[in-house]
């Protein structure tokens, strides 16, 4: 998967602009496959990582759109409570850790 390859790529280069945007993507197409739990628990690591470049998606319109539908699919597929623990989970946890997650999802 070119998402996760990306995400590779870029944590290795210590890229965290990259890094995020590649999150975001991965979670997008984690959503779309239907997998709302690991979405949203992408979306909390990614949020961390966000957070250290102090401006969500950089205030891109197009970014910021494309993670507000990743949310809405994530919270269709499992529901809101469901949504919302699983990205708690993401937030809480070491973005390394997170990101390992990731990376080791089939």
């Amino acid at each position: 998967m070119h998402a996760r390859a990306a995400l590779e790529s870029k944590a290795l280069l210590h890229d965290s602009l990259g890094t995020a945007t590649a999150a975001d993507l991965l979670a997008s197409v984690t959503a779309d496959s239907g997998h709302g739990e690991r979405a949203a628990r992408l979306l909390g690591t990614a949020q961390q990582i966000w957070d250290t470049l102090g401006r969500p998606q950089m205030g891109m319109p197009h970014l910021i759109a494309a993670r507000t539908d990743c949310e809405r699919q994530a919270r269709e597929a499992i529901g809101d409570a469901a949504y919302e623990a699983a990205y708690r989970t993401g937030l809480q946890t070491s973005i390394d850790d997170g990101l390992a997650h990731a990376l080791h999802q089939s």
